[in-house]
């Protein structure tokens, strides 16, 4: 009885190893064993990168070297060639496998399945990899100036810019002075060519934003990143300004400031507390001073106006009268003797 159980348990190691070494040995994940009549053309690491609205490329590798070629469609298959489109075949012998595929529609959904041919001895390999999937991006748009940070004058002409991908027909371009709780239309549509002059309107804010939107797909739009600055163009006179006394004949310095003005202005002066002016500087620099040689007559109801030359509405006047006092009177000539 011994006999006859020894005899089976041979029989059946026997058996094991007769079976064994004929498996073929199937490639791991991250196999590179070279492709052989019993170790099957492999396919791994497959993935897609590089999506946009139009374009993906789809990736992979494979134990051994052989072609490449994708098969694509909206909706899986089961079998391979039932994919409405494919890459053109790849007969670049490699590893490390790239197709391209482009004509994507936006903001679809495309599954697709790699498919690599290896000859080896003359037989052929091939590995199909299983259904997988991506999604193209939706039409965009990015507005690009003013992003954040930028300072803005009133009255000064500035150019919106923006970049879209995708994106048909015209868009409209709004604006908010509060960083975007509520918006104001200020161009109702405008070809979508990525600029867009616009002439800058009150009132100052430090929190304002662009809004560029497709006026086909209103759900594509875009916002400044961050707040920028909508300030007034000023000037403002500060001397004089007010109660000085400058003497006819002597020479004194007109000062003033400046905020988003730009070329140069011209200087009045009044005598009679503003109801008419003089022009005794027909243009400067807008460096913020000016010498001047008092002129006459005297009047205690002197005024200074300065004045932007390219805009004229922009001006600031001294808040208050000033006095052009008579020359002062020459020293006696004991003056110069006890100096």
């Amino acid at each position: 009885m011994k006999n006859v159980k020894w005899t089976l348990i041979s029989c059946m190691v026997l058996l094991i190893c007769t079976i064994l070494p004929g498996v073929p040995a199937m490639a791991s994940s991250t196999s590179v064993t070279t492709v052989t009549g019993t170790v099957p053309l492999t396919i791994y690491d497959i993935n897609a990168s590089g999506i946009t609205n139009h374009t993906a490329t789809i990736s992979w590798n494979t134990n051994g070297k052989s072609t490449s070629q994708v098969f694509y469609d909206t909706k899986f298959h089961a079998n391979v060639t039932d994919y409405a489109y494919h890459s053109s075949l790849d007969n670049a012998s490699v590893m490390q496998h790239n197709v391209t595929l482009s004509g994507l529609l936006p903001s679809t959904t495309y599954h697709y399945r790699a498919r690599s041919v290896a000859t080896v001895d003359g037989t052929e390999f091939i590995a199909i990899s299983d259904d997988n999937n991506f999604t193209t991006t939706g039409p965009t748009i990015t507005v690009i100036y003013p992003n954040g940070g930028e300072t803005w004058a009133v009255g000064t002409s500035q150019t919106i810019t923006w970049d879209s991908v995708g994106v048909p027909g015209n868009v409209r371009i709004r604006l908010s002075r509060n960083g975007g709780t509520t918006w104001r239309t200020i161009i109702g549509s405008t070809p979508n060519d990525g600029s867009q002059a616009w002439t800058v309107t009150g009132p100052a804010t430090t929190q304002a934003r662009i809004k560029v939107i497709s006026i086909a797909n209103t759900t594509i739009s875009d916002i400044s990143d961050d707040n920028f600055t909508i300030t007034r163009l000023s000037i403002r006179v500060i001397s004089p300004n007010g109660g000085e006394r400058w003497a006819v004949g002597s020479t004194q310095t007109i000062r003033w400031t400046s905020a988003g003005v730009t070329g140069n202005v011209s200087i009045e002066l009044s005598r009679d507390g503003g109801s008419n002016w003089t022009t005794i500087v027909a243009s400067t620099d807008n460096d913020g001073s000016q010498a001047w040689s008092v002129t006459g007559p005297a009047t205690i109801q002197a005024r200074i106006k300065v004045v932007s030359i390219a805009n004229p509405a922009i001006f600031d006047i001294s808040d208050r009268n000033f006095t052009i006092t008579e020359p002062l009177p020459p020293h006696p000539w004991w003056w110069w003797w006890w100096w």
